[in-house]
Formats: structure tokens, sequence, C-alpha cells
């Protein structure tokens, strides 16, 4: 699909720009994974907005993250959905600039901010349901692992009986963060999200993912050294913890820690599918990991 091409005639990007109801792209921001672009556009009201297009159910398709804005309408450090819609086969959605650049990097105080934003996402009537989800993802492309994978899906089923899910972010990281004079303003790319979520989850990735980029470990590498026990996240999560009203248990944490791994490898295989082809990433991310469950 040509989302923008040089050649004459409008492009999709262009023609859902007019039916989102812009006045003019002014911006394009870059480009996004899974064939996705990411524009700033100018409003006939003289506003400016973010406009994310891709091809209608793909791997990028904006409408899941819309559907997520939709339900956080209203906070503050959420993008607010202004519309969404389907455009020549392209899906798009019509978001809030909110102020605020990435972090450099994630300090004490970013990181308290961001446990009190995930500690404040809205409750599920049910028990944690995104690991089972995102274990069958993986029993999908690892028919030879099946077995193993329900099993852990079960022990997290136990493990998460008696605690609430909680709305997921997914992919909570600095570079989707942002942030001003050292305030949380801004909490971006919702594609990833889940009703349900596994508590803990998105703040055991933040802290998770600044350590395994500074040491470059692959996410099979980072689960074996534990980082759910860290100190990073230990100081971190207490008041998480006491604010959906729940002390964890070593145990309890291992389950978090797995269920964290299996948000973000069946969320790697969603975008990038050619991954369970690759012995090597296969042996470091899942195959290590299913061996010391």
């Amino acid at each position: 699909m040509r989302l923008s091409t040089p050649d004459a005639g409008p492009s999709v990007l262009e023609e859902a720009a007019v039916a989102a109801g812009g006045d003019r792209i002014t911006k394009r921001l870059h480009p996004g994974s899974g064939g996705s672009a990411l524009v700033r556009l100018g409003l006939a009201r003289g506003d400016t907005a973010v406009m994310r297009v891709a091809r209608t159910g793909g791997p990028a398709d904006p409408a899941r993250a819309g559907e997520a804005l939709e339900r956080l309408a209203g906070l503050a450090t959420v993008p607010a959905l202004f519309r969404r819609g389907e455009t020549a086969g392209a899906s798009w959605t019509l978001e809030s600039v909110l102020p605020g650049q990435r972090p450099r990097r994630l300090d004490a105080s970013l990181l308290a901010q961001a446990a009190q934003f995930c500690a404040a996402m809205p409750r599920a009537e049910v028990a944690s349901t995104a690991h089972r989800t995102d274990l069958e993802t993986l029993a999908g492309f690892f028919e030879h692992l099946a077995e193993p994978l329900s099993r852990t899906a079960g022990a997290l089923d136990e493990a998460f009986a008696e605690l609430p899910g909680m709305l997921r972010h997914g992919d909570l990281w600095t570079g989707n963060l942002l942030v001003q004079g050292g305030t949380l303003t801004g909490v971006l790319d919702w594609d990833a999200w889940h009703p349900a979520g596994s508590p803990g989850t998105d703040l055991l990735h933040l802290v998770a993912t600044e350590a395994g980029q500074r040491a470059g470990r692959p996410l099979g590498r980072q689960w074996l050294e534990r980082p759910w026990l860290s100190p990073d996240f230990t100081a971190a999560s207490a008041e998480y913890w006491r604010a959906i009203g729940h002390q964890p248990s070593r145990d309890l944490l291992k389950s978090v820690g797995t269920a964290w791994w299996a948000a973000q490898t069946a969320a790697s295989l969603r975008r990038i599918p050619e991954l369970a082809s690759d012995s090597r990433w296969v042996a470091d991310n899942v195959e290590q990991v299913l061996g010391a469950l």
C-alpha cells in the first residue's frame, strides 16, 4: 500500500489526512514499525494533531491503540483521541499533541512517576488474562513447545487468581514517555495494550528495558537475571504494590517476570513473525526461559 510517494495523485496518507479533517501535513515525523507512518497534521481550526496511518488489519493498525485511548480518555498523560477511521485500505487515528520530549535516561524521579501512572490504570473485572493470550500466541508459533507453554499458562492463572487484572500498556519504556521539566507529561504508543494485564509487568518492562539496553542483553538473558528482584524494581514497585493493595511474595514476583517475558516475546513475534525461524533467537529468548521454568 502506497502511504506516501512523489508520483502524481494523492497518496493514501494524503487521502487519510483529508478524511481526518486535516488542513495540511505540517511535518512527517517518522515511519513506524510494520509499515506505518506518523505525521503532524494541521487542522482547519488552527490546532495541530498527530495522525497515525497503517494498513488496516496489519501489525501496525492504529485502530487497536485507538481503543486504548478511548478507554483512557481524560488522563492528562495519555493523548486524547480526536477521531479514527479507515480510508482506501488504511486505518488512521488522530490524536492530540502532548508537551515534552523523550527523556534521555530513566532516573529515580521519572521511575517513581511512572509507577504512580501504572498504579492508576483501570482495574479489570476479572483476573489477568493477558499472559494466557501471549502464551497461546507463542504456542501458535512453536507447536513443539505447546505442552510447557500450557503448563506455564496454568501456573500463571493460579498465581494471579487473587489479583485484579489491570489495563496494560505493553511497551512501557523511555522511548514511549514524554517529560517536561522533570515531570512525566506523556505516555505514548498504546499498540500493545491489554484490558486485563498482569500487575507489575509494565513497570518491570520499564526497569528491565533500561538495564537491558545498557548491557545489550536479549530478552531471554534478561529474564534469567531476574530483574523482578533487582534493587531498582524493588524500590520503584514498593509504592505501586501498596497502591493496588498487595504485598507480593518472591514466587509472585517470578510470575510477574514470566508474564512480562511472555508479553514481550509474543509482541516481537506478532511484529516480526520471521523471528520464529531464527534458531538463535528462539534458543536465546524462548527455549532457555522455558528450560529454566
